[in-house]
């Protein structure tokens, strides 16, 4: 419980600001990991993370 106290901290009550916090610490994680985070996480938030490219819709 006391990442998330020290989170809602860092990140005050703007959701942008939030956000923001979320996809360093996703990006800290996968870079401590080797890069196998990445392989666990949804595509929206590997892209939000920064920690992926978004692939093109099929036509």
């Amino acid at each position: 419980m006391e990442l998330v106290a020290q989170l809602r901290e860092l990140a005050g009550v703007d959701p942008a600001d939030v956000r923001q916090v979320v996809a360093e610490v996703l990006a800290a994680l996968d870079r401590a990991a080797g890069g196998a985070l990445r392989d666990h996480l949804p595509e929206a938030i590997r892209v939000d993370a920064g920690l992926d490219e978004p692939t093109s819709a099929p036509h």
